[in-house]
């Protein structure tokens, strides 16, 4: 019982714009991947997430959230820049356009 009395939250940041609790974003420029990593129970505003990463790369076309180190929702990108997610269950949703923040 090594995480007995660990606190999940230490470390991790409050960011407005993805109204959550976030452990590490990384950004990989070669594959135009984002990472978003939070802390278990915890999920991201879509719109919020995807801006973010458009800040860093308005070409981003990729966006992996996960949430207590296991997959949570994965935001994928197409030619006309719209978004759809991609859950954790294999579930896809319909393509959206997100205005930039």
């Amino acid at each position: 019982m090594a995480n007995q009395g660990r606190d999940p939250m230490k470390n991790t940041c409050f960011l407005t714009e993805l109204d959550c609790r976030v452990r590490n974003l990384a950004y990989d420029f070669e594959s135009r991947t984002g990472r978003l990593d939070m802390p278990p129970v915890c999920c991201c505003d879509m719109s919020g997430c995807i801006n973010l990463f458009r800040a860093i790369d308005p070409d981003v076309r990729r966006i992996e959230t996960y949430s207590g180190g296991l997959r949570d929702t994965f935001y994928e990108r197409n030619g006309e820049d719209q978004w759809r997610a991609l859950t954790h269950d294999g579930r896809r949703f319909e393509w959206n356009s997100f205005p930039r923040g």
